[in-house]
């Protein structure tokens, strides 16, 4: 794709109406904005590890093609 792509803050009260139109249905909207209420509160994290069985944050780079295939179950020619 190889888009420059920017972070911009949103207010609380534009998350829903973005949500939904991107596609989200108003539960879900509602729901998601509620999890990130969570998190941004400190009150939804991630513990343990994976020796634990909790959640590992990862950071890398893979491009478009392979990281779809890998969902597809396809690896994408090299």
């Amino acid at each position: 794709m190889h888009r420059d792509a920017q972070a911009v803050p949103v207010p609380r009260e534009q998350w829903e109406p973005i949500l939904e139109g991107v596609g989200l249905s108003r539960p879900v909207a509602a729901l998601m904005a509620a999890m990130y209420d969570g998190i941004n509160a400190g009150r939804v994290g991630f513990k343990g590890g994976a020796a634990k069985g909790g959640a590992v944050r990862r950071r890398g780079s893979v491009d478009i093609a392979d990281a779809l295939g890998r969902l597809a179950g396809v690896r994408a020619a090299a």
